[in-house]
């Protein structure tokens, strides 16, 4: 009898082992069947970006029609807004309040993960053998590694409907686990009435700035910032403004040399093309450009600019995100 009972016990122990396999396995599949027969979709979210004691939230709206995209990004903080435009003649990031269109010629957003993009999200999920995945009533809470936007994050959690298989929300933490970003998806549209002529860009910047009409987009002073983080063993040498009060540069030396440039710029009375040659990396503040040694973003009538020959590009992306986005 006890022989009889080892051998039941033994068998249900890979019984549930197996299964345990099969419903990951199965969950992975799902996910990528889901994410196949989403050909189009209309999202509305906010993002919460957590800023030392405070938090940095932006309203967002994403439509994607096959692989055309548009992501908008409003400031609850001082209204101002940002879009990303993807079609067919290239990648485009849109500020209204200059009436400037910058292009990139980059493959976002493929090449980077998007914790407000559905493909984006599954694509991940998908892609990393270390997933971790449990319930939680209505929900399945799943936990990666496989994030390669930002070194600081390190790792994301997404709770997603079970019925549904849509995100409800997700975070992203450091390697200490401490949230750094929350996005709450709120409205879902999966059958949107969407055509390529809604992704054009020069159309949705006249949609933006029409929005921009509504509110008062804050630092209407053009106020120069000094950052509030600089790596270990570099310290400010020189600091000057030019004659006519538009320009200011600061010269950090010692272990790394770093220059950083702030330039008050002036609105476009038509709307004017700029090419980009770094990549799309999002920032406390918006939108910016990352490349080998150059980190640029626009954000309340000013552009920024940080370069280094030594820094990497994580180190930029801290810099740029201890400028306070408005005067204290």
């Amino acid at each position: 009898m006890k022989k009889i009972l080892g051998t039941i016990i033994a068998f249900l122990a890979l019984f549930l082992c197996g299964c345990g396999k099969t419903t990951t396995g199965n969950l992975i599949e799902s996910l990528g069947k889901k994410m196949d027969k989403i050909d189009s979709y209309k999202v509305n979210a906010t993002m919460a970006i957590k800023k030392d004691d405070r938090e940095i939230v932006y309203d967002l709206e994403i439509k994607n029609l096959d692989e055309n995209y548009i992501v908008k990004l409003k400031s609850r903080e001082n209204n101002s807004i940002q879009v990303i435009v993807k079609n067919e003649n290239g990648v485009f990031v849109l500020n209204p309040e200059l009436n400037k269109c910058f292009k990139f010629n980059s493959k976002w957003p493929s090449n980077s993960s998007n914790g407000y993009l559905l493909k984006s999200i599954y694509k991940d999920i998908i892609n990393d053998n270390n997933v971790n995945i449990s319930k939680d009533n209505d929900y399945l809470v799943i936990s990666s590694v496989n994030h390669k936007t930002n070194a600081n994050w390190s790792k994301q959690k997404v709770v997603i409907d079970k019925k549904t298989l849509l995100p409800k929300s997700l975070e992203i933490l450091n390697e200490k686990n401490e949230i750094l970003v929350t996005v709450n998806f709120t409205d879902y549209d999966l059958s949107p009435n969407l055509s390529k002529s809604d992704f054009d860009q020069e159309n949705n910047m006249k949609t933006a700035i029409n929005e921009l009409g509504e509110g008062t987009v804050g630092n209407e002073e053009n106020v120069f910032f000094t950052p509030n983080y600089i790596p270990v063993g570099s310290t400010l040498e020189d600091s000057y403004e030019d004659d006519d009060n538009t320009n200011k540069t600061s010269l950090y030396g010692g272990d790394n040399t770093i220059v950083i440039s702030q330039i008050k710029v002036d609105s476009s009375l038509d709307m004017e093309y700029i090419n980009m040659y770094g990549e799309i990396v999002l920032l406390d503040s918006g939108f910016g450009s990352l490349s080998d040694n150059v980190l640029s973003w626009y954000s309340n009538k000013m552009e920024y600019l940080i370069f280094s020959n030594t820094l990497e590009g994580y180190e930029m992306i801290n810099i740029a995100n201890s400028f306070r986005s408005i005067k204290e």
